[in-house]
């Protein structure tokens, strides 16, 4: 169990790679706090905290939108009320609009924008300020340093090391953000 009391909160965890990852964080050990604007499980099956509360009771399902603050402040100050710490922050939450650009609306855009980038940020200011506060538990910090790109037309996920990365519509400035929240908040050999 290599994640035993480390609590984790995941974004975009109802559906696919997020649910995915609470998944396998539940089977590792770790405090679960599933984070999703719905309870709705995109692929079918039971909602993420059926799943979840089958492996272990560790685990707690907030609805709530990335992109707005008072939900990332809530979702933030109940992990840290029901587990005591956060030590894992995984920025899963993502959407995208499934037309072409040239029938994107400005306002689909900038919720796009909003969903991917502000609520990475949103979610990264507020595991730093908690983490700043806290005991370090341990000696050296890992960051893996991957992303999971996802694609639209054949389903598949790919993951890319950080020196693999190209600019794919901002998915390479929440890469920047979260490399330098760690940097500048925790290590300095990134």
């Amino acid at each position: 169990m290599r994640l035993k009391n480390k609590t984790a909160i995941i974004t975009g965890a109802s559906s696919g790679i997020g649910r995915a990852i609470a998944v396998r964080f539940m089977e590792e050990g770790a405090n679960v706090v599933a984070v999703d604007i719905s309870t709705a499980v995109v692929e079918g099956g039971a909602p993420v905290i059926e799943v979840l509360s089958a492996i272990g009771p560790n685990a707690i399902f907030i609805q709530g939108d990335v992109a707005r603050s008072e939900d990332v402040s809530h979702v933030f100050a109940e992990a840290q009320a029901r587990f005591g710490r956060l030590d894992i922050v995984v920025n899963n939450a993502a959407i995208h609009v499934p037309k072409p650009l040239a029938e994107t609306e400005e306002t689909e855009w900038d919720r796009v924008m909003d969903v991917n980038l502000k609520g990475a940020f949103l979610c990264s200011r507020a595991a730093v300020r908690i983490m700043l506060q806290q005991e370090i538990v341990a000696d050296k910090l890992h960051l893996p340093a991957i992303r999971v790109d996802r694609a639209p037309a054949d389903g598949i996920g790919h993951v890319i090391d950080r020196d693999d990365v190209q600019p794919t519509g901002g998915l390479i400035d929440v890469i920047g953000l979260e490399r330098q929240a760690a940097r500048r908040n925790f290590v300095d050999d990134l």
